[in-house]
């Protein structure tokens, strides 16, 4: 009876012991041409009438030539891949409101702990972002920088990024159509220098490659790197994008590959000297990406485009297409491969590393949201952004889920929408900037 109780027992067992055996040998690869094909674009793997997802672990890739701080830039590393390293907030308590508003820039962290964002003096939508603020974790102000009176908008949804020497990076430009204001400055608060490109740039993050050189994309297709001491590297005419670079630029794990999203083609990589590595291409078609390419822990990017999510090799190769559930958003990635974004109908959507749907979960909200970010419990956190101008006092929300969908928490509050990318510290809070007029830069726990 026994025996026959471990065999049976064994015979259950093995399926999923070959399973696990197959996904090792496979490197993490989820091509048609690997060895466990039958998980691959369409099917998911069943076993005893049981849905097994496709989870690959990741960790965390160390890029010296960024701050290794909690929150670095826009979408968290070089990587972009949204994620902490730390956990995030677990009671969903807003512990502090500052009187700063009219942001619409991203949150980032330095090694200190100390956080930067833009504020605008509260004249409104269309008046100048005037300051760029240092707070402590407790909100304290350090220090705020105040730019001249003739700059007509600074940091409009461009995030700061922190280098490795403590530096941080951000932009401005003059009115529309005329040019780009770049600063540096010193973790005190201290104007290092102030480079002029002749081009506009609408872009969701800066970010920072090797030797601390920093990279920007404009508008008008034209790559700029500009050494730390304010000289120009070289600036380029990317004719190979075929259009303006909305997302934000992301590296390879080595730093020597830059990845970016354009309006024409939905992923393009460079060297960082600007040359062209290569251009996705699908059947001979170039579907269009708005958003930010994000690299996993094995080289794969993952990127939202016209068509849905794609997973593509280092190499320029399809891996894996889901045109059929509406991401429509940034993605992020957690700690075992699972991929979240939000759909074009406000749904918290999570796929596993080979783009399966795992679930959904509607969002009541009838606001727009395109920035989720996770933290290394796998929870996840979702805030209400708006395009459109309406009622500054409206409902609108905060949520947090957790891996399996669960909803851990939500806030409600009104005069509050975020259109920039919230960032988690090491002691488990989340700063969120405020777009509203009237609203409060939120420290949540």
């Amino acid at each position: 009876m026994n025996r026959k109780l471990s065999i049976e027992n064994f015979a259950f067992l093995l399926p999923i012991f070959i399973y696990v055996i197959i996904v090792f040998i496979s490197a993490f690869s989820c091509k048609e041409n690997t060895i466990y094909e039958t998980i691959t674009k369409t099917d998911t793997l069943i076993i005893n009438d049981t849905v097994i997802y496709t989870s690959v672990p990741q960790f965390d890739v160390y890029s010296s030539w960024l701050s290794n701080s909690t929150w670095p830039r826009y979408r968290n590393n070089a990587q972009s891949t949204g994620r902490s390293r730390y956990s995030g907030p677990k009671l969903g308590i807003i512990d502090k409101t500052l009187n700063y508003y009219c942001s619409e820039s991203s949150v980032v962290i330095d090694e200190r702990g100390n956080i930067y964002f833009f504020y605008n003096n509260g004249k409104g939508y269309l008046s100048d972002y005037k300051y760029l603020i240092a707070i402590d974790k407790d909100g304290n102000k350090l220090w705020e920088h105040h730019f001249d009176d003739d700059l007509y908008y600074v940091g409009l949804e461009t995030s700061s990024v922190i280098a490795s020497d403590g530096t941080i990076y951000t932009t401005g430009y003059w009115g529309y159509n005329k040019y780009v204001l770049v600063y540096a400055f010193t973790s005190e608060g201290r104007l290092k220098w102030k480079y002029k490109i002749p081009h506009v740039i609408i872009q969701m993050g800066l970010n920072v490659g090797i030797n601390n050189v920093l990279y920007i994309c404009t508008n008008d297709q034209y790559l700029y790197a500009i050494n730390p001491d304010g000289t120009l590297k070289f600036s380029k005419y990317l004719e190979e994008t075929g259009g303006p670079t909305y997302g934000s630029v992301s590296f390879s794990n080595d730093g020597q590959t830059m990845y970016m999203s354009t309006i024409n083609y939905v992923l393009v990589a460079y060297d960082l000297d600007g040359n062209l590595k290569w251009k996705f291409m699908e059947n001979n078609q170039n579907p269009r990406g708005w958003f930010t390419p994000l690299v996993d822990s094995y080289g794969n990017i993952f990127i939202v485009g016209s068509s849905g999510l794609y997973s593509v090799s280092p190499e320029g190769d399809l891996l894996w297409k889901n045109d059929s559930d509406g991401a429509g958003s940034e993605i992020c990635m957690d700690n075992k491969g699972y991929i979240y974004a939000i759909s074009y109908l406000r749904e918290l959507l999570s796929f596993d590393y080979c783009g399966h749907l795992r679930w959904k979960r509607q969002l009541d909200s009838w606001h727009s949201m395109y920035l989720p970010i996770v933290d290394k419990d796998g929870d996840i956190y979702v805030c209400d952004e708006e395009y459109t101008r309406v009622d500054s006092n409206a409902e609108r929300k905060i949520w947090s889920y957790s891996s399996n969908g669960d909803l851990n928490w939500k806030i409600t509050l009104k005069g509050f929408y975020t259109r920039g990318c919230p960032a988690i510290d090491a002691d488990g809070r989340m700063y969120v900037a405020n777009k509203t007029e009237n609203g409060k830069f939120l420290i949540i726990k």
